[in-house]
C-alpha cells in the first residue's frame, strides 16, 4: 500500500502541469504559492517531502518525524517549533510528558469520553499514554486537534453530523497529515466519506498516514469514490470533484492554513466551499490573523461569500490556542441549537476564570490576542519578536 501510494503521488505531480494546461487553471492557483511556497521562508514542507517521497522505509516508519510543518510541533525534540527544519533523527532521550497533557486534560474534563482524542500511536509518534485510550498518546498535537472537535461539539455540529444515519460527507481543504481527519472519523458512529482536497506534496502525508491510522477504511484516489472512505483529490482536481459530487457535503473544514494561502488561492477556496456546503451544510474555519507574519486574514473574505456565520466561542477551553474558530453557512445556523450540549453539562463561570488562571498560556494568549486587534501588524510583529526573545514564546 505504501508503494502505490508513493507511485500515485508521484503521477499527479508529474501531470500537473499538463491537466492545468489543459483545464486552463493559472498556475499560481493549482501550485504550491503563499506560505508553501517551494522556498518559503520557515516552512521546511518540501524539503521534507523529498525524503518521504523517496520511499525511504526508515523515514515512512517514523512519518510523524517528518511532519513538523502541519502543526508546528517538533516530535524530535517534543516542542513548538517556527516549521523549520530540525534534526529528522531521533532523540530518544528526551521526556514524552510536556506542558500539553495537563492542558489537553483539562479542555477534555466535560467532554463526553467519546469526543476525547488522542494520537495514535503509529509512525513514531511520541507523547504521554493516553488514560482513556490505550493505542493512543497525549502531546502538543493531540491537544491542537482536540481544541477543534470541543469546538464542534459545542456548536452542536457533532450532534447533528451524528443525527445523519444515512451518511454524511465531510470535506476538508488543507487536510496536513490527516489528524483532524482521524479525529472526526474516530468521533462519528454513521457512515461517513471523508474527503481531503490539498497539495499532492501535502496528500502524501495524510494518505500514508490515515492507512496506519485507520486501517479499516478505504482508501481512495478515485474520484468517483461515493461510499464510506477516506478520499484524497489533488488541489488542481478540485474543480472536477465538484462537478462529479455536486451534491452538498455535511461539514466543510480548513485549519490554519487557509491564511497561509495566496491571494488566489483564498478567494479561489472561499467561493468553492461556498458551492460545495450549499443551503445545507456547514463551513468550519480556524484561522490565526497571520498579517503580522506577512501572511493574510481570512474572515473579512469569508464574510463575502457567506450569508451567515458566527464566531465559536467554547466554555470548555479558557482561550483558542490556535485562532479565530467561525462556523459559515448560507442557512441560518440556528438549526444546530437542538444538537448543542446542555448548558448544565459545561463549566460555569467561576470554574472557567480558576482553569483560565491555572496557566499562564491562557492568559498570555489573551493579552496577545488583544493587542493584535489594537496595533498595526507591523507594531504587532515587532512587540512578537521582542517577547519570543524574552523567552515567552507563543503556545509554549
Amino acid at each position: 500500500m505504501t508503494s502505490t501510494i508513493i507511485k500515485t503521488i508521484r503521477e499527479l505531480i508529474a501531470d500537473r502541469d499538463q491537466y492545468c494546461e489543459r483545464t486552463k487553471q493559472p498556475r499560481e492557483l493549482t501550485h504550491p504559492a503563499g506560505n508553501w511556497e517551494v522556498g518559503a521562508q520557515n516552512n521546511s514542507i518540501h524539503e521534507l517531502f523529498q525524503k518521504v517521497i523517496s520511499g525511504d522505509d526508515q523515514v515512512v516508519r517514523n512519518l510523524r518525524l517528518y511532519s513538523q510543518p502541519f502543526s508546528g510541533f517538533d516530535l524530535n525534540r517534543m516542542e513548538v517549533v517556527e516549521q523549520e527544519l530540525e534534526s529528522p533523527k531521533s532523540l530518544t532521550h528526551l521526556p514524552a510528558s510536556d506542558p500539553w497533557v495537563q492542558r489537553h486534560q483539562t479542555i477534555t474534563a466535560f467532554l463526553p469520553a467519546a469526543y476525547r482524542v488522542a494520537m495514535p500511536k503509529v509512525l513514531g509518534e511520541r507523547g504521554k499514554a493516553a488514560e482513556f485510550d490505550p493505542q493512543g498518546v497525549i502531546n502538543h498535537d493531540a491537544y491542537a486537534y482536540q481544541e477543534r472537535i470541543n469546538l464542534l461539539y459545542e456548536s452542536g455540529v457533532l450532534g447533528w453530523l451524528q443525527s445523519q444515519a444515512s451518511g454524511v460527507t465531510l470535506l476538508e481543504v488543507g487536510g496536513g497529515f490527516g489528524a483532524l481527519a482521524c479525529g472526526l472519523l474516530r468521533c462519528l458512529k454513521v457512515p461517513v466519506r471523508y474527503v481531503i482536497v490539498d497539495l499532492p506534496e501535502s496528500l502524501l502525508y495524510a494518505a500514508l498516514y490515515l492507512q496506519e491510522a485507520l486501517p479499516h477504511y478505504a482508501h481512495s484516489f478515485n474520484l468517483n469514490e461515493k461510499g464510506s472512505a477516506i478520499v484524497y483529490v489533488p488541489n488542481y482536481k478540485f474543480d472536477e470533484w465538484l462537478e462529479r459530487n455536486p451534491s452538498p457535503v455535511g461539514l466543510a473544514s480548513n485549519t490554519l492554513s487557509l491564511v497561509e494561502m495566496s491571494d488566489m488561492q483564498m478567494r479561489y477556496y472561499a467561493e468553492k466551499l461556498s458551492l460545495a456546503v450549499g443551503k445545507t451544510g456547514v463551513f468550519f474555519e480556524q484561522n490565526h490573523d497571520g498579517r503580522w507574519l506577512g501572511l493574510r486574514e481570512s474572515k473579512r473574505l469569508l464574510r463575502s461569500h457567506f450569508l451567515f456565520g458566527t464566531e465559536l466561542k467554547p466554555r470548555t477551553i479558557p482561550f483558542l490556542l490556535n485562532g479565530r474558530a467561525d462556523l459559515w453557512a448560507n442557512i441560518p445556523l440556528g438549526f444546530l441549537d437542538e444538537f448543542r450540549p446542555r448548558q448544565d453539562a459545561l463549566p460555569g463561570a467561576l470554574v472557567r476564570l480558576r482553569i483560565a488562571l491555572s496557566d499562564i498560556i491562557w492568559p498570555q494568549s489573551w493579552f496577545l490576542y488583544r493587542l493584535q486587534q489594537t496595533v498595526s501588524p507591523a507594531a504587532f510583529a515587532r512587540i512578537r519578536n521582542f517577547w519570543n526573545r524574552l523567552g515567552g514564546k507563543f503556545a509554549s
